[in-house]
């Protein structure tokens, strides 16, 4: 996978936010799946419900910020998505 760097999750982050700046979100979500899937934190999951929020689905950003605050409580962007989603 990219030329053996399967096992650093920020280059793939890296990648998920080129595609998220132009709007390609499909790519986006791929490469922070591949993220989150080698590092399970916070950002990774808040990266996912930014993706999710960005395209309108609530739920599913919803469902990952909650993860993001499982792993970190006081995680501000997690808790900005929450109240931007007025659910």
């Amino acid at each position: 996978e990219l030329g053996g760097i399967k096992y650093f999750p920020s280059i793939y982050q890296s990648l998920g936010y080129i595609y998220t700046g132009l709007n390609l979100y499909d790519k986006a979500t791929k490469f922070f799946q591949k993220a989150l899937k080698l590092n399970p934190d916070a950002t990774s999951y808040v990266d996912m419900a930014f993706i999710y929020w960005t395209t309108g689905e609530k739920e599913e950003a919803l469902h990952y910020c909650k993860k993001a605050l499982k792993a970190e409580p006081e995680n501000n962007m997690a808790l900005e998505i929450i109240r931007e989603l007025k659910l």
